[in-house]
């Protein structure tokens, strides 16, 4: 079930894992790795490792994403899905596929936000999916006011 090349029993001889090792390199020079299949929207989705396989998440099935220490997690409608990366390699990454930077810690899919809510104290919160909300970081208003004209008028005291 696990593919085992070979086994070896204590104590070992030396020959015996020798005889295991090449084995085992004859095989792996055979041997082709698995790809991620080639296809024209490659550039369009990550490649996450999921326990033993490569699982293709599309960036249109992102609804946004986190970073988490050294890696991000990318939150779609079913699950979360772990990935070593930074923020700012995925934000390179999606920048012209209508993703915005809301937080030092977040970006938000600009096509699955649902609203845009304006808190006390000049906070926003976006909410994407059913049950997301993404706080918008103060030094991110800008941005997102820009994205969502309304949003100023909402921000500014009696409107101005």
């Amino acid at each position: 079930d696990l593919q085992a090349t070979d086994y070896l029993l204590k104590p070992v001889q030396p020959t015996r894992l020798r005889a295991a090792l090449d084995r085992v390199r004859r095989l792996q020079a055979t041997r082709q790795v698995p790809l991620p299949p080639a296809d024209a929207d490659a550039d369009e989705a990550f490649w996450v490792k999921e326990r033993r396989e490569m699982v293709r998440i599309g960036f249109a099935e992102i609804l946004w994403v986190e970073a988490e220490k050294d890696y991000v997690l990318l939150h779609t409608a079913a699950r979360k899905h772990i990935m070593r990366a930074t923020m700012a390699g995925i934000e390179k990454r999606l920048a012209q596929r209508r993703f915005l930077r809301v937080h030092r810690s977040a970006l938000v899919n600009l096509a699955q936000v649902r609203a845009v809510l304006p808190q006390h104290n000049r906070a926003v919160v976006i909410q994407v999916g059913d049950d997301a909300f993404v706080p918008v970081g103060q030094s991110y208003l800008a941005v997102v006011a820009g994205q969502f004209p309304d949003l100023q008028a909402a921000l500014t005291p009696n409107g101005k």
